[in-house]
Parts: C-alpha cells; sequence; structure tokens
C-alpha cells in the first residue's frame, strides 16, 4: 500500500479475408486530445508498470506531461450474510503490486491460453477508422484494419461465455457481427478503447468473495478544439452483468490515488449537485512544473447520483488503507473501517452531524466544509479519494451501466490562487460535460443483445403478437411457478430500447408493451428467468 513506485465459425472468415496484422497490446493509451489515458486489459486504470508506474497525463501535447494518478480502479461490494451469503468485494488498488481482483475477459468455464490470447489485450479504434471500413470494406485491396476485424463481438458460447460481448453495428440484421460484410464497432468519441474484465477467476486480493461479474468498458475521448471541456476530457462507460444465480445488493465506486504534481500536497473534496468529487493542490507552487498554476482533476458521474465521497490517507488509520473486506465495504457506505460514522467538519472523525460526503463546501469561495482548512486534515497528505454512486439491485443475468469522465482544469493565466481558481474552472466544465452527455450520449445506449448466463431454446416459452406490431405488443411468457422475469427489447443495432420487470404467475402470462414510440426496424425481445434467457425477433412498423 504504501508503495508509490459455436461462434468460432464466425470468426472463421479471417483466414479468407486479409486484415491489417498488428500485435494485440494489454494496455493502450487514449491520447486524442489534452489528456492521455494508459489503459490496461485487467482493468486498472492509469496505472503503469516501472518505471512508468502511473499514466493520466496532462497536457500531453508538452513535452513535459505531468501525471494526474498513481493509480485507480473499481470498488464494487455488496453484504449477503443476512441472506446466508458472503461479504462480496470485487476491488483495484495497485494493479501492479497484486492488489487487484479483476482479471481480464468474460467469466468463462476454462482460462486456458486460448482463452488468454482472446482477451488479455485491449482494442483500440477510431471512428476515421470505422468510417472507412464502412465506405471501402467491399473494394477490392482493402486491408481491414485488425482491429475491426478482431473485435470481440462475440464469446466462445461452449466456454460459457457471453454470445455477446462487444457492441457493434450489424449491418444486415442477422445478429452476427461479420465485418467482411459490412458490419463494424459501435464506439462512442473520435477514438475508443474497449476491454473486457471479471471478478471470477482468481482469489480476491481484498478477501472477499467473488460476485461473478463481467464488466464491458469503453473508454473514449472526443477532439474538438472549439469545446475546452471536452479537450479536457475521457469518457468511461462500464456495463456490469450479473453471470451469477444470486441477487445483490451493491454499491460500485470509483477509487483514485490522485496526484496532482507531488502526492504530498493534495486535497480532494466534492459537489453533490454536480455529481462530482475533485483533487487539487494545497497551494498555488507545484514542485513539478504545471508554471505553478496546478490543475484540479474530477471524477464525474453522469448517470447515477453521487452516494458517498471519502477521503482516505496512505497509512493505517481508521480513514487509511483498507486490509479487510469488511473495510471496502463500509468505506463505499461512507463509513470509516471501524463502522462508525464520518462527521461533518473538521478531519471528519469528531462531531456530531453524521455525513457520506467529505469536504463538501467550496475550496474557491471557502464556504463549507474544505480540505484546506485548518484542522480538516490527519496524518499523511498523500491522499486517495473516491466517488461512489447509489447502491442499486442486481439480479441474475441483469446488466446496469455506469458512465464517467474525468475532466481536469486549470485557472485563467492571470489567475491570483490558481490552485483554487482550478476548481471553479474544474466544476464549470463538470456542468458542460453533464449537457453534453444529456444530449448526445444516451445512457449506455450499446448494449449486448443477450445480457443472461445461458441462452435456451424458445420452445414456446415466449410468443408474440401481433409481430409486426405498430403501437401494442402482447408478449406471452410460460412460466412453471411464482418468479420475477427482466424482459428487454433490443434494437438490431444493439441498443436497448425497452426494459420492464415482471412478476410472473404459473402457466400463461399476457404482458403489454407499447412499443409505439420506437423507430421502425428490427428488434430483439428478450425474456430473463433466472439463469434462462429466451430471445425472439420484432419487426416494428411506422
Amino acid at each position: 500500500f504504501l508503495m508509490k513506485n459455436n461462434l468460432l465459425t464466425v470468426l472463421g472468415f479471417y483466414l479468407l479475408f486479409a486484415f491489417q496484422v498488428t500485435k494485440a497490446q494489454s494496455n493502450d493509451t487514449l491520447a486524442v486530445n489534452q489528456l492521455g489515458a494508459l489503459i490496461n486489459a485487467d482493468g486498472s486504470l492509469f496505472q503503469g508498470e516501472f518505471p512508468d508506474y502511473y499514466s493520466l497525463r496532462f497536457p500531453v501535447n508538452n513535452p513535459i506531461s505531468h501525471n494526474l494518478v498513481y493509480a485507480g480502479g473499481y470498488w464494487l461490494a455488496a453484504d449477503n450474510t443476512s441472506v446466508g451469503g458472503n461479504l462480496h468485494v470485487a476491488a483495484t488498488m495497485f494493479a501492479e503490486q497484486g492488489e487487484n481482483d479483476f482479471s481480464h475477459g468474460p467469466v468463462a468455464d476454462v482460462y486456458d491460453s486460448a482463452y488468454d490470447s482472446r482477451y488479455n489485450r485491449v482494442w483500440t479504434v477510431t471512428q476515421e477508422q470505422i468510417n472507412q471500413h464502412i465506405v471501402l470494406y467491399q473494394t477490392s485491396g482493402y486491408v481491414m484494419p485488425e482491429v475491426i476485424a478482431t473485435w470481440p463481438a462475440h464469446g466462445n458460447t461452449d466456454n460459457n461465455e457471453p454470445a455477446y460481448l462487444a457492441p457493434f453495428i450489424d449491418v444486415n440484421n442477422d445478429g452476427w457481427y461479420q465485418p467482411q460484410l459490412g458490419d463494424y464497432p459501435a464506439i462512442k468519441g473520435d477514438k475508443a478503447i474497449f476491454y473486457i474484465v471479471n471478478d471470477a477467476r482468481f482469489p480476491h486480493a481484498s478477501g472477499g468473495a467473488a460476485f461473478n461479474v463481467d464488466m464491458l468498458n469503453m473508454v473514449y475521448a472526443y477532439h474538438v478544439p472549439s469545446d475546452p471541456f471536452l479537450q479536457h476530457s475521457v469518457f468511461l462507460s462500464s456495463r456490469l452483468v450479473n453471470r451469477s444465480s444470486q441477487t445483490y445488493l451493491p454499491v460500485l465506486g470509483m477509487w483514485l490515488d490522485a496526484d496532482v504534481g507531488i502526492p504530498s500536497n493534495d486535497v480532494t473534496g466534492c459537489d453533490t449537485l454536480l455529481n462530482v468529487t475533485f483533487a487539487y493542490n494545497r497551494d498555488s507552487i507545484d514542485q513539478t512544473g504545471f508554471d505553478n498554476r496546478p490543475p484540479a482533476l474530477g471524477c464525474i458521474l453522469l448517470n447515477h447520483s453521487l452516494y458517498t465521497h471519502v477521503h482516505t490517507y496512505n497509512n493505517f488509520n481508521t480513514l487509511g488503507n483498507p486490509s479487510e473486506p469488511e473495510h471496502y465495504y463500509r468505506l463505499l457506505h461512507g463509513l470509516k473501517k471501524d463502522n462508525t460514522p464520518i462527521f461533518y467538519g473538521g478531519n471528519g472523525f469528531t462531531g456530531t452531524v453524521p455525513t457520506r460526503y467529505m469536504y463538501s463546501g467550496n475550496p474557491a469561495t471557502g464556504e463549507g466544509w474544505i480540505a484546506i482548512a485548518p484542522g480538516a486534515l490527519s496524518g499523511s497528505l498523500d491522499i486517495r479519494t473516491m466517488a461512489v454512486a447509489e447502491p442499486f439491485t442486481f439480479l441474475p443475468g441483469q446488466s446496469i451501466c455506469f458512465d464517467w469522465a474525468f475532466t481536469v482544469a486549470q485557472a485563467p493565466l492571470a489567475a491570483t490562487l490558481p490552485h483554487l481558481e482550478a476548481v471553479s474552472v474544474l466544476k464549470n466544465y463538470t456542468q458542460q460535460v453533464h449537457n453534453w452527455y444529456n444530449a448526445n450520449i444516451q445512457n449506455c445506449p450499446v448494449e449486448p443483445l443477450i445480457t443472461g448466463i445461458e441462452t435456451t431454446p424458445n420452445r414456446g416459452f415466449i410468443k408474440l403478437y401481433p409481430n409486426p406490431a405498430q403501437n401494442q405488443l402482447l408478449l406471452s411468457v410460460q412460466s412453471d411457478h411464482l418468479q420475477l422475469a427482466q424482459l428487454y427489447v433490443y434494437h438490431a443495432n444493439g441498443c436497448m430500447a425497452l426494459q420492464q420487470t415482471q412478476n410472473l404467475t404459473q402457466g400463461e402470462n399476457i404482458i403489454e408493451l407499447w412499443v409505439n414510440r420506437l423507430p421502425a426496424g428490427m428488434y430483439f425481445v428478450e425474456v430473463l428467468m433466472g439463469k434462462h434467457v429466451w430471445r425472439t425477433r420484432l419487426l416494428k412498423k411506422d
């Protein structure tokens, strides 16, 4: 802690179709605008190997780029002990030191060399490559980029991998990724990195029980010089899929060991109205450069509310490094490691008003509880920050999406207190990022067509009528007993159009769905019951 230093046939076309061969990489850097983000196949964010341990670089167009984060990654925790289960924790801290509960690829039966060759990598693709493929894929002499040819759209179902993984545009609506017929990856941004992780393969360094969860992740960025907030942002979209037979009530947090300049000079804060946590310099002098204009770094929740912000230390006090599964769980819930509350004011250890939001005041104005106030810090200034989304219900086979942005901001050149004015600029960027996301990006618009554990032949379990449908759709579902079902309607391009939860009785259940607002086209209707998924096609007409 204390150190800082059957689908195989679909792929057979590779033997018949030329593509540009490049070496697959277990990590890559997304550098489209002013931020350079190192992404690893094991799910650890901004973490490199010696001597370049960490990498969220800013600005990338400067010969002397600076790292803003030493390490980062997800924490996921749920307490199932009340139903005879375990304390489940899947977390990443310092991956280069073996402190990572996640591994590359989806949950599977066998993790062998063939599996590793498929998934121990990231897929980096640009919109320019995709546009060129759309135009030229039928052209004689066209050499398909390796990343498009090997895009991990489908898992090996013989190995209990999901049939659908990476999102893609299915040009002929046949349900299979065939880039030689014009299909192509569905990405966001001008450049994206896609990777898949699971928490089931290895024993957990955190000590917690495994969830058996897949995470399908896309990091992306835009090159829009006219919009500073986009030039200073990297986005992350993560789809979590519950591949187990258990229902969880988990919380998910983004843990960051932020080092804005030197590690011993950082503090943190949060803005609950903007759903952002941030790290900034304690003073305006940064020993590593930045022209004495140290930036502020924000971690923004885009499609969930901020549930907790915790500021922890690089020590082992009750707001220090976790060493037991309970510590992760409690910190994610805004409690100290000893299960006592964090109190508003001072250093959070004493007081009368419990809070889940540390340092929720405004550093630029000095209003509220801020980390630079006298007596507000405790111990080491090598701090970590964590943004936690509100708890959610996670049913077997269910998927849920979390969208984030990492944004950096500097104060104007003439700023008198640049370390504090950087926070004001960051909050302005944060609002613009939210506006951009709400106007231009759907909540995880690209969905896998199958989210369950086991795809089961229909055999009359579900029926649709009328089909084609224009306004009202009736779905007949056969059930052997009382149970809960998840209903999904996906467009053929992979976008989720409708989602509904339904209580089923024994026998035939008639469920009413309204599709009048859906555009005309081919859709898939999917019913998830327990560990089984039934799927059928729907034609929506005008």
